[in-house]
């Protein structure tokens, strides 16, 4: 896991959770974050995260409010900064990971 992840996992109640979802093995293949990993099972709080993210901006669709409306504040949201910024950080570890991968085949 890439460093600055596990600094902010350590400084967060929810890391647990967080290392949990990154090492689950049967979805090792696969980018979390995502709505198809939530779709295949996955209910780690970065899949949980861009769920709630999807729908919250589908709702303000349907309703035809502005797409930058902030969702009310609750329980289940006080972790979602944090995760943003885990979120941030894995995406580009995988994407890193992805170029090396293909430079390597090369």
């Amino acid at each position: 896991m890439h460093e600055a992840i596990e600094t902010l996992v350590a400084k967060s109640e929810i890391g647990d959770k967080i290392v949990e979802e990154l090492g689950d093995p049967d979805l090792k293949t696969r980018q979390h974050y995502s709505r198809a990993t939530y779709a295949l099972g996955c209910r780690g709080p970065l899949c949980g995260l861009r769920e709630r993210e999807y729908r919250w901006v589908s709702l303000l669709r349907r309703t035809g409010r502005p797409e930058d409306t902030p969702p009310p504040a609750n329980k289940s949201r006080k972790n979602d900064e944090l995760l943003r910024q885990v979120v941030r950080l894995y995406i580009e570890q995988h994407h890193r990971n992805q170029i090396d991968r293909l430079l390597g085949d090369m």
